[in-house]
């Protein structure tokens, strides 16, 4: 039921925001220190723990925390000032475009691939493995700066960074196209790249199925036996493979974030680490973690429709 999958899903936010706050402890730096300067005025560092309860017992504060976020409230920024929710919901307006590209770019490129290494075979097949290969070995970010080192240093296509500024969208600036391209494909590399492999594998099973070899003796042409025989019947492992994919790369695009200053919702997890900005860092990893597990029970319920066989809520 879905319903049981939410409340499952409940588990998973507070251990994810538990260890994340645990890990704040150890990491070395005194956020109030950070913020109070170099001199460290006891006065003031005294008045920074004050205002932020850092001179609580780490039990309390943790418990604090706990009932804030219950209540729907994120807290607010150490260094910025800001309401947490306002922070993130900016940074996810930026990653939402990034990541929505790159799932286009991922899914477009890799169920081709796969198709066609599926059908051709022979040295196109050869190919396709080692491309693919290459694709899930190379770092996001070695990736990312050999992209600027070609199209934005050598050649001067491309910007370097930045976001840019787009059309507006009911009032939301989406990124500038020549400032996006280089990240989506950055980002969109390794998941086009396991797509392929995936989609190939999976009609390739299909392909030697009863119902797949009746339709070719009946005489049906190959690209129909492809597309509406095999291919419907590996959109299950294909389905899970992008939707899951699709997930991580919002967690995932953290690195290419980085790499092009993209202000998106990785960058400012980074930036919060730091600066030990504990409520920015907690409330990330909350959304990342919520939107992996609202896509998570999206991929179940679309395989469940494409495959009968397949029931929620049953081993």
């Amino acid at each position: 039921m879905i319903l049981a999958r939410m409340l499952h899903a409940l588990p998973a936010l507070w251990a994810a925001a538990t260890l994340v706050w645990g890990f704040m402890f150890i990491i070395p730096g005194d956020p109030a220190r950070i913020f109070a300067g170099r001199i460290g005025d006891p006065r003031v560092l005294e008045a920074v723990r004050g205002e932020w309860g850092l001179d609580r017992p780490p039990v309390e504060r943790y418990l604090t925390w706990l009932g804030k976020v219950s209540r729907g409230d994120l807290g607010k920024s150490y260094s910025l000032r800001l309401p947490v929710a306002e922070i993130l919901g900016r940074a996810l307006i930026c990653t939402s475009f990034l990541a929505v590209a790159a799932a286009i770019v991922a899914t477009l490129v890799g169920v081709s691939l796969g198709a066609a290494a599926a059908r051709r075979g022979g040295l196109f097949d050869g190919a396709l493995i080692t491309l693919t290969l290459a694709g899930i070995s190379i770092p996001s970010f070695w990736l990312g700066l050999l992209l600027i080192v070609t199209f934005s240093s050598g050649l001067r296509w491309l910007p370097v960074s930045g976001y840019g500024e787009g059309l507006a969208i009911f009032g939301i600036h989406a990124p500038a196209f020549s400032n996006l391209m280089l990240p989506t494909v950055t980002l969109a590399a390794y998941p086009a790249a396991l797509i392929a492999r995936v989609t190939r594998a999976a009609l390739l099973e299909q392909l030697s199925a009863e119902h797949v070899r009746a339709a070719r003796a009946r005489g049906i042409p190959a690209s129909s036996v492809l597309w509406r025989h095999a291919f419907r019947s590996a959109l299950a492992p294909v389905t899970t493979t992008v939707g899951l994919l699709v997930a991580s790369l919002l967690g995932v695009a953290v690195a290419t974030e980085i790499v092009f200053a993209w202000p998106g919702v990785g960058r400012a997890i980074f930036d919060a680490l730091q600066r030990r900005d504990l409520p920015v860092v907690e409330g990330g990893v909350l959304l990342l973690t919520a939107i992996f597990l609202a896509v998570n029970l999206a991929v179940d319920l679309a395989c469940a429709s494409l495959d009968p066989r397949v029931r929620l809520g049953r081993g």
